[in-house]
């Protein structure tokens, strides 16, 4: 490798957790669902350690300078492994989410699987992804309440 340049590819698992951070958000950048869909991602925080996940996020130079990497995810790989694993219901809906959020795939989870039964925290984190997508980083503050009985 040339003094100075970045490698073709580098493999996710050898980055710490803020360079795969930021790297994921270079990737992203510009892109509200794809923004939502990776920020749903970090900040439920459980899949940036994962084997399963890392395997299937491709690293390479960032497409500007002022990155020095991106972190592509593979969301069609990363549709079924949410399947093919014994964790907890909420790790699996989040990606899910993510995943449809990002890519426009059907995963074939229907609404209610992929929210219903999430706790108060993985909740808010959903609808702020909602919220980004449709709306981008210029979107107002938003309080959310429940309707009235």
């Amino acid at each position: 490798m040339h003094e100075g340049r970045l490698p073709d590819h580098v493999d996710a698992r050898v980055l710490s957790a803020a360079q795969l951070v930021e790297a994921l958000r270079a990737y992203a950048r510009g892109i509200p669902p794809v923004e939502a869909a990776v920020g749903l991602v970090i900040e439920h925080g459980r899949w940036l350690t994962r084997e399963e996940f890392l395997r299937h996020v491709a690293v390479r130079p960032a497409r500007h300078a002022s990155h020095a990497l991106m972190a592509v995810p593979d969301w069609d790989a990363l549709c079924t492994i949410a399947d093919d694993l014994e964790i907890p219901h909420s790790w699996a809906a989040l990606l899910t989410v993510a995943v449809e959020l990002a890519s426009a795939l059907d995963t074939g989870w229907r609404f209610q699987e992929m929210v219903g039964g999430l706790d108060q925290a993985d909740t808010v984190l959903v609808l702020r992804a909602l919220f980004h997508a449709n709306l981008g980083t210029t979107a107002p503050p938003l309080t959310i309440v429940p309707f009235s009985a």
